[in-house]
């Protein structure tokens, strides 16, 4: 579990890196797009709010995964949603290569360019709504096993008493056997001693 946790970390830890990366990237086309026209600059706006609610997703990520080692809980679940935050920054790193390729014609380039913060939009709030799943199916699960484990211990501690109780039963019963036993020994002695002395 340790190693798995450590290859998580330097994932998020390279994930890190690329946004930096991405962002630097994302500062440079800004001082480009500035020299546009107006529509251009709006879009760049749009741009920079959705690296701001990137860079609040990555701070989710990190507070899900201290939850995910405290309870060492959802681990694989974890790593499809670094996987799938991986693929997304790929497909944006894409996004803005070829947009930075088609800054010449103008025009196609925005509508193009409109059409795909469409769908990183959507990529944000289907995230969003997944790390939303993750938290509410970790705190379902927790509250599970929490209840799974006192009624397991009750349960056992119950079993354990009754056990106890039964063999208390059974000694008393052998006991008491044991004790008729010894009474007709003793009148048997009794007998055999009245036998002997009539002789």
């Amino acid at each position: 579990m340790d190693d798995i946790l450590q290859q998580i970390l330097e994932r998020l830890k390279e994930l890190g890196q690329g946004q930096e990366a991405l962002q630097q990237g994302q500062g440079a086309l800004g001082l480009r797009l500035e020299r546009l026209e107006k529509g251009q600059e709006a879009q760049g706006l749009r741009l920079e709010r959705l690296e701001e609610g990137q860079e609040a997703q990555g701070l989710r990520l990190e507070r899900l995964e201290k939850v995910q080692q405290a309870q060492g809980l959802q681990l694989e679940r974890l790593e499809k949603a670094q996987q799938a935050q991986g693929l997304q920054l790929e497909r944006l790193e894409k996004a803005q290569q070829a947009q930075g390729l088609q800054l010449e014609r103008l025009e196609k380039a925005q509508q193009a360019q409109g059409l795909r913060l469409e769908r990183l939009e959507k990529g944000h709030d289907e995230l969003r709504y997944t790390l939303y799943r993750i938290e509410e199916n970790l705190q379902g699960q927790i509250v599970k096993l929490e209840l799974r484990l006192e009624n397991e211990a009750f349960r056992k501690i119950a079993a354990l008493f009754d056990g106890f109780q039964l063999q208390r039963e059974v000694l008393e019963r052998i006991e008491k056997k044991l004790e008729a036993y010894e009474e007709r020994l003793d009148a048997h002695d009794h007998e055999i001693l009245l036998l002997r002395s009539k002789k």
